[in-house]
């Protein structure tokens, strides 16, 4: 039985250790503790399938600068200054 470290068993399978820290809190993985170290068997890691991230990414919020006439406007999606910004854009482009 080969014995691997939390930080070896994690590069192992390209996981944090603190996903290791959390598998063996959750009882998903078995820890062998030798020496005051945390140990985690080989062939259990080897099995290990870490869940995929189900969980819903956030999307980021794209900034649009906007050309005027006196130099750039920064807009968000749905703010307020929306109609502002598409005018500006709009007479940028007629130039």
């Amino acid at each position: 039985m080969e014995l691997l470290s939390v930080q070896e068993a994690a590069k192992r399978i390209g996981v944090t250790n603190k996903a290791i820290y959390y598998s063996l809190y959750h009882g998903k993985l078995t820890a062998h503790r030798k020496y005051g170290r945390v140990l985690v068997d080989a062939s259990e890691i080897d099995r290990y399938k870490p869940r995929a991230h189900s969980a819903k990414q956030p999307q980021a919020v794209v900034s649009q600068r906007v050309l005027t006439g006196r130099g750039f406007l920064s807009q968000t999606p749905g703010s307020t200054d929306e109609f502002m910004a598409r005018k500006a854009n709009e007479k940028a482009l007629e130039r």
